[in-house]
């Protein structure tokens, strides 16, 4: 099991997937948006643990 956290990536991937089945660019662009601070939200934890 590793320390690095999912839930960020889990929600990244879910917003990602699901932007391309939506059909309202609007809604596309707020789950790319989503997506990507849940990736820097990710990256943040992750160098959190690293540093102990």
């Amino acid at each position: 099991m590793t320390d690095t956290p999912t839930l960020p990536i889990i929600i990244a991937v879910i917003a990602i997937v699901l932007a391309f089945v939506v059909d309202s660019p609007l809604l596309v662009a707020c789950l790319c948006v989503l997506g990507l601070v849940c990736l820097a939200w990710w990256f943040i934890l992750d160098r959190r643990n690293r540093r102990g």
